[in-house]
């Protein structure tokens, strides 16, 4: 017998999936579907994370129930730059210490002044993907780190940057984050942080 496991969302999807049910029109399993399948971009600013939700997942949601368990499916390392015997070869791995584990192999060869770019994503277990550019050098081999470097990434954007570079003032700062601190908040806490291994 197949056992059903509930659907993976995100925590801002379930809370604002939790918040809907509180209203009277919506305590019907039926009537969230109905409105989801008539606009599902159309939930207001409280339930906004459920604009992202396809039919199909919200109706798995609603009857199988749901976990915010988020974990790393799979990464996926690309070396775009370096010897061309190790470009353009996608590598995988299945978790962050692995993906570690490949770019400090691979910085065995990087450049030991400079960087040379590296492509990485993410495929979160909730189907949500995530990728940037690492640039590899040759102190990776000890210090290479994927997950350090997409959470400073996400905390500098989200603006809880825990040391401002030296060249960027706070006021500069305020206007290079401006706009997109909810967003990587959000990344933070629904993928980045649960997904640690």
């Amino acid at each position: 017998m197949t056992k059903i496991r509930p659907e993976i969302i995100k925590k801002s999807q379930a809370a604002a999936l939790e918040a809907l049910r509180l209203l009277p029109e919506f305590t019907n399993v039926c009537n969230i579907l109905d409105a989801h399948a008539t606009d599902p971009q159309g939930w207001g600013a409280e339930y906004s994370a459920l604009n992202h939700m396809d039919y199909q997942q919200l109706f798995r949601v609603l009857k199988y129930g749901y976990s915010t368990d988020i974990k790393v499916e799979r990464i996926t390392i690309t070396r775009g730059e370096g010897p061309i015997e190790e470009c353009d070869k996608p590598r995988t791995a299945t978790n962050w210490v692995e993906a570690n584990r490949i770019l400090k192999g691979m910085a065995r060869t990087a450049p030991q002044k400079g960087y040379d770019k590296t492509d990485f994503t993410i495929l979160f277990t909730n189907g949500a993907i995530y990728a940037g550019t690492y640039n590899l050098t040759f102190n990776d081999r000890i210090e290479g780190d994927l997950y350090k470097h997409v959470t400073d990434h996400c905390e500098f954007y989200a603006g809880v940057c825990k040391r401002l570079p030296a060249h960027i003032k706070p006021e500069q700062y305020q206007q290079i984050i401006e706009g997109s601190t909810l967003t990587y908040l959000l990344l933070l806490h629904d993928l980045i942080y649960p997904s640690a291994d």
